[in-house]
């Protein structure tokens, strides 16, 4: 119940006019039932009985129409015109809010299933469940109004009202408890299933798999697990399925229809024919009034269930947003600027791993340095990458900045004076320019500067209305791997960040645009200090200092020249490399 009222309470802060209107329509849609079945219907038999004038009758009759086409006229403005509007604005909200808690994530969540199983699970069904939690203590509301009418029944009929409403409502408490519970554990168990279900769908149809698809019987292995996880859906609904079937029967058979059709039947039967307790109308506003009154009360009781269900993903909601509210005093420290990193005794292994990724590095890096962390595949430079820009925590060992101990709560502001691309960075379905700039605000002067500096010509005529991929716009532009390449360069050029990092930056480049590449950044980024990664030795000579990464330790350091002199993996590297691309490029 707490979630569901935090809930109410957030939506009642940032839409009050909304959560107004909402509870209104809930009062107004709940009333007919008491005015129409229950009021109206116990005057007209008393009318009819006592022969009244028929004209007031028809008075009561018009007044009853008059009031329904009020309802009705309101509970359509308010589905058709207003609450559409009010939902895009909750969803906002709750995308907001979902971008900021993300953005305060460090990328080691990204390493647990557990995270995109909660992420996937809360982003489907928080605003509906938002919207139900709202909906349910709206009804709770407009059903307490409705009991206090009602009351005077039991007052003026007797008590065997009352124990006939309260054993249903008994029974209903009893089994529509069992039932939410199970439901809410349903609605995960399906949830972590379609996951996997949609990533192998997905995959299928994905254009980055098209070449492995038609070159191989890859779409045999996609289909099995898709058929796999198809098995696994329907044996979850086959489980479930049979329990809720059996729970829900005996709900609807002992605390509706048996208690309430045969018991309150019979019970209103003797009062008229036997005890002569009740006559006239008050039979017909008894039965009604009980049926409305007592389902009622069922129904305030199932939405308390039901509230079980809201209350799981709004507690996982409430968790995930807790990180918007942390403090980011980096964002707002400009003058910020990194002049030396240090890593003393860095030894780091994966959350969930035994093995150490890394272990023991000692390295030093000052402002305007180029250097480059070279090894061979799996040696762990990029998980050196991560750490040195602040996206993983080191296990054992600590980063000093400008001789400073880095703490987690300085890692936003750390973070914001790197520049980087990867070489698994794919473009954004967005504009060139906005490719480039990585921000809504764009200085079109230096846009078209670096843009000519890394020879973007097919980019050049209209930057700002190019559109780079065809998802969403089908004239725009399919980018090959060194074409794009120049344009996250661009960007390294454009943004402001003092440190830049280059993960195996010219992996899609032919030996010669490689080279030119590396001219280019050497030309343009001089004075900010690079670091480049890599396991290709064709121009990482142009580095002033190189670091040599083996199986996660640090075995070398030094000038291209002082290593090559060395008998070491560097040079060994070296050596084949250079017999590779030839002398040009040594």
């Amino acid at each position: 119940m707490k979630n569901n009222l935090w809930m109410f309470s957030v939506l009642i802060k940032h839409f009050p006019m909304y959560v107004i209107g909402f509870m209104f329509n809930k009062i107004l849609m709940a009333l007919p039932a008491y005015i129409s079945n229950v009021l109206f219907l116990n005057v007209v038999i008393n009318h009819l009985i006592s022969h009244k004038p028929v004209y007031i009758l028809l008075i009561y009759l018009v007044g009853l129409l008059a009031f329904l086409i009020l309802v009705d006229i309101y509970n359509g403005c308010f589905v058709h015109i207003w609450q559409p509007r009010a939902n895009e604005k909750i969803k906002k909200m709750f995308y907001n809010n979902f971008k900021n808690a993300v953005s305060r994530f460090e990328i080691s969540v990204y390493d647990d299933p557990d995270y995109y199983d909660n992420i996937t699970y809360i982003s489907q069904n928080i605003f509906n469940d938002s919207i139900a939690a709202l909906s349910y203590i709206c009804d709770i509301i407009a059903g307490i109004i409705n009991i206090i009418l009602i009351l005077n029944l039991f007052a003026t009929i007797g008590i065997g009202l009352l124990l006939i409403s309260s054993g249903s409502v008994i029974f209903s408490l009893l089994l529509n408890i069992p039932i939410a519970k199970l439901k809410n554990s349903h609605r995960f168990k399906t949830n972590q299933i379609n996951r996997k279900k949609q990533y192998f769908f997905n995959t299928f149809f994905d254009r980055n798999t098209f070449k492995e698809r038609k070159m191989t019987p890859v779409s045999l292995l996609l289909g099995k697990y898709y058929d796999e996880s198809n098995l696994e859906l329907q044996n979850c609904y086959k489980k479930y399925g049979r329990k809720l079937f059996l729970l829900n029967f005996a709900s609807e058979a002992f605390s509706s229809s048996f208690l309430m059709n045969f018991g309150l039947i019979a019970f209103l039967l003797y009062g008229v024919f036997i005890s002569n307790t009740i006559e006239g109308g008050d039979f017909i506003a008894a039965y009604n009034g009980t049926n409305v009154i007592t389902s009622t009360v069922m129904q305030i009781i199932g939405v308390f269930a039901l509230m079980k269900n809201n209350a799981f993903t709004i507690e996982k909601y409430r968790k995930l947003v807790a990180f918007t509210q942390l403090a980011i005093s980096s964002c707002e420290n400009s003058d910020f600027e990194v002049n030396k990193i240090e890593l003393r005794n860095v030894s780091f292994k994966y959350p969930g791993t035994n093995r150490m990724v890394l272990r023991n590095i000692n390295l030093t890096l000052q402002k305007g340095d180029k250097v480059a962390i070279v090894g061979k595949n799996g040696s762990g430079k990029s998980t050196l990458i991560n750490l040195l820009m602040g996206f993983y925590w080191p296990t054992d060992g600590e980063i000093f900045v400008n001789e400073q101990l880095l703490k987690k709560t300085d890692c936003e502001t750390y973070r914001r004076q790197f520049a980087a691309f990867f070489q698994e960075m794919k473009p954004f379905e967005a504009t060139a320019a906005e490719n480039v700039a990585l921000d809504t605000s764009i200085d079109t002067d230096k846009l078209t500067q670096v843009l000519q500096q890394t020879c973007c010509s097919s980019l050049m005529n209209d930057p700002e209305n190019v559109w780079i991929g065809k998802n969403l716009n089908t004239q725009g532009l399919i980018l090959s791997g060194g074409e794009y390449q120049k344009l996250m360069l661009a960007y390294c050029l454009y943004s402001k960040q003092a440190i830049v990092v280059m993960d195996e930056p010219s992996s899609a480049l032919d030996p010669i645009s490689e080279r030119n590449f590396y001219d280019q950044v050497s030309k343009f980024l001089d004075g900010k200090m690079i670091i480049f990664v890599t396991h290709r030795l064709s121009t990482v000579h142009m580095a002033k200092y190189i670091f040599v990464l083996e199986d996660g330790k640090l075995i070398e350091e030094g000038t291209h020249s002082q290593l090559i002199k060395q008998d070491g993996l560097y040079k060994r590297m070296w050596d084949i490399q250079y017999k590779k691309y030839g002398k040009e490029n040594g």
